[in-house]
């Protein structure tokens, strides 16, 4: 029995879900080696792509294209950018959840021009506050 392909709306969604579980993986790999600055800066984008992930579930896939030119510039870096863009799309997000992207609303990929490093205890609780959404996200596509 043959393994149909996903159509071309899901293999989008899972694109960014597998870059998503990736990134965490290697923040958390950074994280236990001490590399604080660089743990933080990959767990963002892992909420990044799994924010992107659900607002493409939320969707018909005959809209992906367009929604994907959207996921270009700063703008497609902001948690709060994506989070609009989950309402726009009646995708409520729960007031833990909501609590947990403010927590985080502080990441920026500025980060790679930081030269110093985000203390343990910082890092910790973004590279955990990341796993989490990560893991939100996964439970709702």
């Amino acid at each position: 029995m043959s393994k149909s392909k996903p159509t071309p709306g899901r293999r989008e969604i899972r694109r960014f879900q597998r870059a998503a579980d990736a990134r965490l993986e290697e923040a958390q790999f950074l994280l236990a080696n001490q590399y604080t600055t660089a743990a933080v800066y990959l767990a963002g984008y892992a909420v990044e792509c799994a924010l992107k992930a659900l607002i493409l579930s939320s969707e018909p896939a005959s809209r992906h294209e367009e929604t994907l030119l959207t996921f270009r510039g700063s703008k497609a870096h902001d948690f709060n950018w994506l989070r609009r863009q989950l309402g726009r799309r009646r995708t409520p997000v729960p007031v833990p959840v909501d609590v947990r992207l403010q927590t985080a609303g502080w990441w920026t990929t500025e980060l790679r021009y930081t030269p110093r490093n985000i203390e343990e205890a910082e890092a910790r609780t973004f590279v955990t506050t990341a796993e989490e959404l990560v893991c939100w996200v996964k439970g709702r596509i």
